[in-house]
């Protein structure tokens, strides 16, 4: 049976990074450290001494690479009052310093994390930005927010006037873009917004980070008009219009970024196009079938018949290849156009009905504009199509359809400026449009994929998460992080009821769920509304529960008293239980049941069905390890039961013993102290 004493930290990551070394190169470890100059003679680096070498640097960078990879000591406090569908939501929202933050989450959703988007501060001079303390970064958070008698730190903007302008902001950033890449599935994507201030430097702190391999394109954003006198801190001469989007992967060669799909009404669609004669597209599309904008959904959707040839629906693709109907835009969307009824016997006489057998086939046609107007040309056309022809009362009805965007770097296609949402949340700058993070969930996840956001702001991502979900049926899940900086006019609150950004976050959160699950039902899809997960779970960033895992330097004394009380005064074992799921990497999502053990008031706390079983209580009785073992070949957890237990609870020597011995025949491997 494996023992363990648990710390209380966050894993080493120094320490990790190590042992993979040594897994590889064993050879280049003398006396227990690595032997850099043998290290790189191993991968072949014989040449250049560190002096002539390239690099990017700059003051405190040595430091805040080890705040990234010092072990934390924090916890998440569970809040279920503040939070909606505590019990059955899969999304978080964790309040706290997002380097520690982030730091928690190493464990438990290491590589889980199918795409990131972050809109850090662009330090503008105006912005937040405050200075980490290399030393604690838990102690610093807990400072600066009011929660420990330190020095009363405030938290401000990072002016040119600090004399280390790009140094803090580079500062801030180098550590959680480390920590933020390890959580990205191999196939992830990380987004992150800027502005010409520090476009440079994030450049070359993410390629550092990433890889220059890794590196997908910066996008530009159009952000106003150029016209007009509105905007602020543009040059006189020329007007600031425009922000930038950096993408990275986590590994390019294992990327799947997809043309995002954008649902429209066809009535809207049409009106974007000129009628030409045979329908509402343009006669190129017409003319090649190369572009094939549209394809409808299943409403409306018939097979067709024409002469010698059948046409296939986006239904029987499911039907007879077990696809589902994203599988089959994503399979065919390049070979895929759509007729409506009004325009099948026009079609039929041009023969621009495509069979779906692969054959050669040509169709005359008379093109209405360019330098071949009004000349009869035959196209040929290689086919294999899949042909997807909607009923003329869909488009009365205003039916959706899917239109692909052919994307390029520079996006001028999102309303940008103030978003009026109706009341949905009283936050007037600093949003950015929510069409726009939509975009990125099309180009970068999958209906299950988890979508971190660890400069949350107003919380617009896990807004368009709720609203992406509530379009196509799918379970991503968001984890948001803020820290609760104070509102007012920095903040754009305009409402005194908010006192922090978070609390705006988290109820513009409940509005837009709110909202979604009306629409929903509305239109007649109560099921869809029944399952859209629209609840998060609340946690805020505080110390240790345990008090020898949250020691005061100050007072060796008084620490020695706390070894006798435990835990920390406040604090309940609903707290602690979580803290011990953060630090062995159960997701904070799995759900907790407390089992009451038979004939005894010893509780215990159950997490992931079985996969964590504790018992915190003061006194443990035996019973305590006979319910485990029941419950864990009750569950039999995959990678089996971990048994936790409050070392302080066991009257003596010879109960921890018996203890051990009863889950060790019971068939629990893993046994853990606190």
């Amino acid at each position: 049976m494996i023992q363990t004493e648990m710390n209380g930290l966050t894993p080493n990551l120094a320490e990790e990074n190590a042992e993979k070394v040594k897994r590889i190169f064993p050879e280049v470890f003398h006396d227990g450290k690595i032997d850099f100059h043998a290290l790189r003679r191993s991968v072949g680096d014989y040449a250049e001494e560190e002096s002539g070498r390239y690099s990017f640097t700059w003051h405190g960078k040595i430091q805040s690479l080890r705040l990234s990879q010092l072990p934390g000591s924090g916890t998440l406090l569970p809040c279920p009052q503040e939070s909606k569908n505590w019990s059955t939501t899969q999304n978080l929202y964790l309040e706290g310093d997002n380097l520690e933050v982030l730091k928690l989450l190493q464990k438990a959703y290491h590589g889980k994390v199918k795409m990131i988007y972050i809109d850090p501060p662009y330090n503008t001079g105006n912005d937040f930005v405050y200075p980490d303390d290399y030393r604690d970064s838990l102690e610093n958070y807990l400072a600066l927010t009011g929660q420990t008698d330190g020095s009363g730190a405030k938290m401000s903007t990072n002016t040119e006037a600090s004399g280390r302008f790009h140094t803090n902001w580079l500062n801030m950033m180098y550590p959680r873009l480390r920590l933020a890449r390890n959580l990205l599935t191999d196939d992830g994507i990380i987004f992150i917004s800027i502005d010409d201030n520090e476009i440079d430097n994030l450049k070359k702190i993410c390629n550092e980070v990433f890889g220059e391999e890794n590196y997908i394109n910066l996008i530009t954003l159009k952000t106003k008009a150029c016209s007009g006198a509105s905007g602020g801190g543009e040059d006189k001469r020329l007007k600031k219009n425009n922000e930038y989007i950096f993408m990275y992967a986590k590994m390019r060669s294992e990327m799947n970024l997809v043309q995002p799909v954008e649902k429209v009404r066809i009535s809207d669609f049409i009106k974007e196009h000129k009628d030409n004669g045979v329908g509402f597209y343009y006669t190129r599309i017409l003319e090649d079938f190369g572009t094939k904008t549209l394809v409808c959904n299943c409403d409306g959707m018939a097979l067709y018949r024409h002469t010698n040839y059948w046409f296939t629906t986006v239904a029987e693709k499911m039907k007879t290849e077990g696809l589902t109907e994203d599988q089959v835009y994503h399979k065919y969307f390049d070979r895929i156009f759509m007729v409506t009824n009004a325009q099948t016997s026009l079609l039929q006489k041009a023969n621009r009905l495509i069979p779906d057998d692969g054959a050669l086939i040509s169709y005359e046609y008379i093109p209405k504009t360019g330098r071949n107007k009004g000349i009869p040309t035959t196209k040929y056309v290689w086919n294999k199509t899949l042909v997807v022809w909607l009923s003329d009362s869909a488009v009365k009805e205003g039916k959706f359809v899917y239109k692909q965007e052919n994307l390029g770097t520079l996006w001028g296609d999102i309303s940008w400026g103030r978003l009026d949402l109706q009341g949905e949340v009283p936050f007037k700058n600093g949003k950015k449009p929510l069409k726009l993070i939509e975009r990125f969930l099309n180009m970068a996840t999958e209906k299950d994929s988890i979508v971190l956001d660890f400069f949350s702001g107003s919380a617009t991502t896990a807004h368009a998460v709720l609203l992406k979900n509530a379009q196509d049926g799918g379970a991503r899940k968001f984890i948001q992080v803020q820290l609760p900086e104070p509102t007012g006019k920095a903040g754009g609150a305009e409402s005194s009821e908010f006192s922090n950004i978070c609390e705006i976050g988290k109820e513009r959160i409940r509005r837009a769920g709110e909202k979604l699950i009306s629409e929903l039902n509305q239109a007649g899809k109560s099921g869809q509304a029944e399952n859209l997960d629209v609840g998060f779970k609340v946690l805020k960033l505080a110390g240790s529960n345990l008090k020898k895992w949250n020691p005061d330097p100050v007072q060796p004394e008084q620490n020695l008293n706390n070894l006798l009380s435990g835990f920390v005064s406040g604090r309940t074992k609903l707290d602690l239980v979580y803290e011990i799921m953060l630090k062995y990497g159960v997701p904070l999502t799995e759900p907790v049941e407390e089992k009451t053990v038979p004939g005894t008031d010893c509780v215990l706390y159950c997490a992931a069905h079985g996969a964590l079983s504790v018992c915190l209580e003061d006194h443990i009785p035996m019973e305590a390890a006979a319910e485990m073992v029941r419950l864990n070949r009750e569950w039999q957890p995959e990678g089996g039961m971990r048994a936790v237990f409050y070392d302080g609870g066991f009257p003596d020597d010879s109960a921890r013993m018996n203890t051990i011995a009863l889950l060790r025949h019971g068939g629990i491997t893993e046994y853990i102290t606190l």
